[in-house]
């Protein structure tokens, strides 16, 4: 029941918070580095100054776990959340109050992501085995992806592209390129995992996509071709992933409770290590 902040170069925490009753889910730090969110599993939603660690807000209108909370990236007083009570929200942080609530989704919704370009859409991704691009201008789901009648199992995660042309999600161990520019057609669906694909990260300029699942396996694909450049095992089953924006580490967690944290060599490093090897 806790969010804790990690120094990158140490690996050592740095700043904990323990304001929560419930299970604490999906801390997120503002893109300025000065505001923390997190839901928890009673559903409240909570904005932390990371300095002082002191609640700024609270967010009380979900009824059930929220294990999406986002920072808008661009309206800095804005956030979404996504909800075991199948809704999708987003937020005016300064009234405490939800300016939208999308309602379409039927079952628990795990994970959501806001566009960098047009913060007004919203992709999420649900356990009906369906991804859905909202638009908060108009309050409605503009394209709907996957179904659970073709036999597809529950989104776990979702990723735009910078582009926004086109968006990933993860079912079972299938990983599905969708095509928005043509209405949401699936573009590829890839199955280079033995178990469920729980989560999805890009490298910092979205050349390389990381995919981790319970088969304790990470995969790297290259964008261009969608094929698997490189593979990492872990210790345990993976249940979320995330790269440094200049590329040099990689985060982990695990289902045994265990955080993670390679370092990965720069191609400086690489090349001066090749050169050594030469000699």
């Amino acid at each position: 029941m806790r969010v804790q902040i990690f120094a990158p170069r140490t690996q050592k925490v740095a700043k904990t918070i323990t304001r929560f009753n419930d299970v604490a889910r999906s801390g997120s730090i503002r893109h300025d580095g000065k505001l923390l969110v997190a839901g928890d599993d009673s559903g409240l939603i909570q904005v932390f100054d990371i300095t002082s660690r002191a609640v700024l807000r609270s967010l009380k209108e979900h009824k059930q776990p929220v294990h999406v909370t986002k920072f808008s990236p661009k309206e800095t007083t804005q956030l979404l959340s996504c909800s075991d009570d199948t809704t999708v929200k987003l937020w005016d942080i300064p009234s405490q109050s939800s300016v939208t609530t999308f309602t379409d989704h039927t079952d628990y919704v795990r994970s959501g992501v806001m566009s960098n370009l047009n913060p007004s859409l919203i992709l999420t991704g649900s356990y009906d085995s369906t991804v859905r691009l909202f638009d908060a201008r108009t309050g409605a789901a503009e394209m709907v992806m996957g179904s659970a009648e073709k036999g597809q199992a529950p989104v776990e995660d979702v990723l735009l592209f910078p582009s926004d042309t086109l968006a990933l999600s993860s079912s079972g161990p299938i990983l599905r390129v969708w095509d928005l520019v043509a209405g949401g057609r699936c573009l590829r669906a890839l199955s280079n995992h033995q178990k469920t694909i729980t989560c999805m990260t890009f490298n910092g300029n979205a050349s390389r996509l990381l995919t981790g699942g319970l088969d304790q396996m990470v995969k790297v694909y290259d964008v261009s071709s969608y094929r698997v450049v490189h593979t990492m095992r872990y210790s345990a089953p993976l249940l979320c992933l995330a790269m440094s924006p200049d590329d040099t580490h990689i985060a982990a967690g695990m289902s045994d409770g265990t955080l993670s944290v390679r370092r990965r060599n720069t191609s400086e490093e690489e090349a001066q290590a090749a050169a050594a090897r030469k000699e």
